[in-house]
């Protein structure tokens, strides 16, 4: 726990600066969103965002894909969706 605010403060002023080195293509698979602290699903994924998800939609090699209805685990309360997502990325990319 000690390590933590160090990590966090790591990842403010570092995480688009890494990201952005990263020249192979990107699969977000995001399930979850936080909204007040609390865990929640995704209602609306045309409207869901969170300040990861802005700072990974700037970057030109990551395609983000959200899954709505399920929570932490998607490969296993979403597998057929997952496996489709995952698929069809690796697809585009070769």
């Amino acid at each position: 726990m000690s390590l933590l605010p160090n990590t966090l403060i790591y990842d403010y002023y570092t995480m688009d600066k890494i990201l952005k080195l990263i020249k192979v293509p990107i699969l977000v698979i995001q399930a979850t969103l936080k909204t007040d602290g609390k865990r929640c699903k995704i209602d609306d994924v045309y409207n869901a965002h969170s300040d990861w998800l802005d700072l990974l939609e700037n970057l030109s090699n990551v395609k983000i894909k959200l899954i709505p209805n399920c929570g932490h685990f998607i490969m296993l309360e979403q597998p057929e969706i997952t496996n489709l997502t995952i698929n069809q990325f690796l697809l585009q990319v070769n």
